[in-house]
C-alpha cells in the first residue's frame, strides 16, 4: 500500500467496516475482460480467515464467469464524505475501505444454500426467527469467497 499512514491492520476496525458496509463490489474476469457486480454480502470468520457470503439466482453471467475463473477481487467501502479544500488539489474524501482477493466457490446444494443463507442473514438486522421455505433453494445459488489476502485503508 502506497499510503502506509492510512493502512489499518486492527481487526476491530476491519470488523466495523464489515458490519457497517452493505455492498461489496465483486470483480471477476473472463477472457481478460473485467466484470464487476455490486452485491449485498454476509461474512463469517473461519479459522481466522475472512469468508464473504453472497446469494444469487441459480444462473446468470456472474456464475458463468466464476465457473470458468473462480479468482475474484472485492472492495467494500463506507463513510464517504467530501473534505472541501480552498483549491481543487486540496479537496479530498473521507472513507474506510476493505479490499482483497480470494477464490469463489459456487454452492448449489440446497442444504449448503440453507446453511449459507442462515449465516448470511446474521450479518443483517432480522427477526430472531426466520422460517425458510425449501422451495426457495431450488432457485438460488450461494457464493462463498475464501479471502486469501486483504488490505484496509482509512482516510480520517
Amino acid at each position: 500500500m502506497r499510503r502506509k499512514d492510512r493502512e489499518v491492520t486492527d481487526p476491530a476496525i476491519v470488523e466495523k467496516i464489515l458490519q457497517a458496509g452493505s455492498v461489496c463490489h465483486l470483480a471477476m474476469a473472463r477472457n481478460n475482460m473485467p466484470y464487476v457486480v455490486p452485491l449485498n454480502y454476509g461474512y463469517i470468520w473461519e479459522d481466522g480467515r475472512l469468508v464473504l457470503l453472497f446469494h444469487s439466482a441459480n444462473a446468470g453471467k456472474k456464475l458463468d464467469i466464476l465457473e470458468e475463473n473462480p479468482h475474484v477481487f472485492f472492495s467494500i467501502s463506507i463513510g464517504h464524505e467530501l473534505i472541501a479544500g480552498e483549491r481543487p488539489c486540496d479537496t479530498s474524501m473521507r472513507f474506510s475501505c476493505l479490499m482483497g482477493q480470494g477464490r469463489a466457490e459456487i454452492l448449489r446444494d440446497p442444504g449448503q444454500i440453507r446453511e449459507t443463507m442462515e449465516l448470511f442473514m446474521k450479518s443483517f438486522p432480522a427477526p430472531p426467527f426466520m422460517e425458510w421455505r425449501d422451495s426457495l433453494f431450488s432457485h438460488m445459488a450461494c457464493i462463498r469467497v475464501m479471502v486469501a489476502e486483504w488490505s484496509c485503508k482509512v482516510h480520517p
